[in-house]
């Protein structure tokens, strides 16, 4: 299986709009994270398409079939669309164009920050760095970690050009594989 990057042209809220009709960010499993100079929105369930307005320099947003990455360049939003497939034939969206291929692409797992902590309002996910609660959205037993099932995008060299999210779901701590990328 390959990995593909296609520049998509036309408005965020559309383009999702489009790709969630086309099945492939559906509602119960579709997820997003966000960031602006003043704001971070971490990781979270898609449930409405609107919660993705806003003034942001970056939103993600991923299920296990695709992942929409829209971004400030130079002044202009630019809105990339990755996923996988055998052949570029396979991944034909319409309105986009091919812009890289990764040859290879290996599973792997991103563990998201926070552990139980006790706040003046009750025990949460947290770190000591930065006190303050981490919602990620997602309700799991803060014995639990919560992890980012995701597909590393590489080269022919097996180096690593893109990370693709694909879900989030709580994981027992000492139970996800840690394996070197690549390897």
């Amino acid at each position: 299986m390959k990995g593909f990057v296609l520049k998509a042209e036309g408005e965020t809220t559309e383009i999702c709009q489009m790709l969630m009709e086309r099945g492939m960010l559906p509602s119960e499993e579709s997820f997003w994270f966000a960031w602006n100079e003043v704001e971070i929105l971490l990781p979270r369930k898609l449930n409405e398409l609107n919660e993705i307005k806003g003034n942001w320099d970056l939103i993600r947003i991923f299920s296990e079939q695709i992942e929409l990455r829209t971004f400030r360049l130079n002044g202009e939003i630019v809105n990339l669309i990755l996923i996988e497939g055998e052949s570029e034939d396979e991944i034909e969206i319409e309105g986009t164009e091919l812009l890289e291929v990764c040859p290879n692409i290996t599973n792997g797992n991103r563990i998201f920050w926070g552990e139980r902590m006790r706040f003046s309002d009750g025990e949460a996910r947290g770190v000591v760095t930065f006190p303050r609660v981490l919602d990620y959205g997602i309700q799991a037993p803060l014995e639990m970690a919560l992890t980012a099932k995701v597909w590393n995008y590489m080269d022919e060299l097996m180096r690593l050009k893109h990370v693709r999210y694909r879900s989030i779901q709580p994981a027992e701590l000492g139970s996800i594989p840690a394996k070197p990328i690549g390897r």
